[in-house]
Formats: structure tokens, C-alpha cells, sequence
């Protein structure tokens, strides 16, 4: 399945306005930044949204089960096997 529309909701402005407008280069995030602004003009649409934590379910998902990994920050290139199915059942909005 090829997404070529999407909504992503973020629960942090200061990721957003990075995600939208990109971060100094000086900030430890900036090569993440730029990945994440290369990614995101591979999609035909793609809509940022602010959310509060409690609001969206696949974002708390990911910031729990993260927490699980030892503290070690992950970065995923794709979505993770185990987020796939809470992942399709959002974007299909089941």
C-alpha cells in the first residue's frame, strides 16, 4: 500500500514549527530535521497537525514503547512491525 496523502500529528509545537519550517544547524535534531523534511515531500499531500498526547493513540503507542527500549533513541525508516497494525487501523480509521 502506497501512501500518497497524509495527516501527521504531532504532539510537540517545537517538532512541528521544525518539521514545517526546519531547525537551526547548529541544533542537535538538524540532520533529522532535514531527513524528516526529505521524506515528507516524497508524499503528494501531507498535512501537519498539533495534538495533546492524550488525543492521539499511535503517538502515545510509540512514546511508550520506545521508553522500553532502554532509553535509546530509535530511529525508524519505515513503520516499526510492531506499530503496523495500530498504524493501518488509524489510517483506515477503524
Amino acid at each position: 500500500m502506497l501512501l500518497r496523502q497524509v495527516i501527521i500529528e504531532v504532539d510537540s509545537i517545537i517538532a512541528l514549527q521544525f518539521a514545517e519550517k526546519g531547525c537551526p544547524s547548529s541544533h542537535l535534531a538538524s540532520e533529522l530535521v532535514l531527513r524528516i523534511q526529505d521524506a515528507a515531500r516524497s508524499f503528494d499531500r501531507l498535512i501537519w497537525n498539533h495534538t495533546l498526547r492524550e488525543g492521539n493513540s499511535l503517538a502515545d503507542y510509540f512514546a511508550k514503547r520506545v521508553c522500553k527500549m532502554l532509553g535509546s533513541f530509535r530511529s525508524f525508516g519505515s513503520v516499526p512491525d510492531f506499530a503496523t497494525i495500530p498504524f493501518l487501523l488509524i489510517a483506515l480509521d477503524l
